[in-house]
């Protein structure tokens, strides 16, 4: 586990395995909840509905931060 999610161990938890919800999505990509939601609209972050719960999963995260390294590099 990253030292990063380490830190959330207390937030993560009512998050479902490998899942994080908005904030803390937002958190760990380092944006604004209001961008988290600006990305998924725009299918940017691909995500899952459970229930009335939006969630991310960290492996999406990743790869979406690798994308746009490899863009402007």
């Amino acid at each position: 586990m990253s030292l990063f999610l380490r830190g959330m161990k207390n937030s993560i938890k009512d998050a479902p395995i490998g899942a994080l919800n908005v904030k803390q999505a937002a958190d760990y990509i380092g944006v604004s909840e209001r961008n988290i939601w600006r990305l998924k609209a725009n299918g940017d972050i691909p995500h899952s509905q459970i229930g009335g719960r939006i969630v991310f999963r960290i492996k999406a995260l990743d790869q979406f931060l690798e994308e746009k390294e490899q863009i402007h590099v």
